[in-house]
């Protein structure tokens, strides 16, 4: 089961993050997060760093009627990190909505879907200029249940 809560205007950050971009459907995003976000910590425990912050996926275009996404996935770290195969890139902070769902990641469309309704229904102004961001606030592979797992969903506001 998932619990969903609307947490209102929230400020966040810019945030400097290495990162490993993904275009394509739905099932290839799911399939690259599970080994890209691994990759990206080995890299970055590999150089004796650390992250600054938990891992957030970025969606900079999403067509739900093909399924199809761009986005990056990241992980915030100093800015001072030898990079090796992967890029950077600095996240503008501002002003977004946020939602955070208790639950599986099976519930993310859903939650994706009531946040934007959410946000339609009281009328707050998209920023259509700037990405979503999800973020996982704990790692799957540490917590005993699925239903522990928490997701915060961000999305730009004016």
């Amino acid at each position: 089961h998932a619990q969903l809560s609307f947490e209102g205007v929230s400020e966040i950050p810019a945030q400097y993050s290495l990162i490993k971009s993904f275009a394509g459907l739905l099932p290839d995003m799911q399939k690259a997060m599970q080994a890209g976000y691994p990759e990206l910590m080995e890299h970055i425990q590999a150089k004796d760093q650390q992250a600054v912050g938990p891992p957030f996926s970025v969606y900079h275009k999403v067509d739900l009627k093909k399924m199809h996404f761009v986005c990056d996935m990241a992980v915030p770290v100093a800015d001072d990190i030898d990079t090796g195969p992967f890029n950077t890139r600095l996240y503008d902070g501002g002003r977004f909505f946020k939602v955070t769902l208790k639950g599986d990641y099976q519930f993310l469309e859903l939650a994706w879907h009531a946040a934007y309704t959410h946000i339609c229904s009281h009328k707050i102004k998209l920023d259509k200029k700037r990405p979503s961001l999800e973020v996982y606030e704990n790692d799957p592979n540490t917590v005993a249940n699925k239903n522990e797992l928490i997701t915060r969903l961000y999305i730009p506001i004016k």
